[in-house]
């Protein structure tokens, strides 16, 4: 029974981690981000995506990377109403 349990843990390791290394063409990051695929490209480009390069035309993303990368975009306010004089 424990050799059984095992075998499950370490099979559902290797499936995560395959998983987690899956890499994403141009169409499918279009799709997550909801953006048409212009502005897909245009993100690649500018540097603002992440991009892994197979051989010379072949792109790739990570999923994690992406994630990551618009975490940084994210904006934070600067300051709330109430430090402005605004009313509750």
């Amino acid at each position: 029974m424990e050799k059984n349990i095992s075998a499950l843990n370490q099979q559902n390791k290797t499936n995560t981690s395959a998983r987690s290394a899956e890499l994403w063409d141009i169409n499918q990051l279009a799709g997550y981000l909801g953006v048409c695929l212009r502005t897909a490209r245009s993100l690649v480009e500018r540097g603002v995506i992440p991009v892994i390069k197979v051989g010379r035309k072949i792109q790739r993303f990570r999923k994690e990377s992406v994630d990551e990368a618009l975490a940084k975009l994210e904006l934070k306010p600067r300051y709330d109403r109430i430090s402005r004089g605004g009313k509750l």
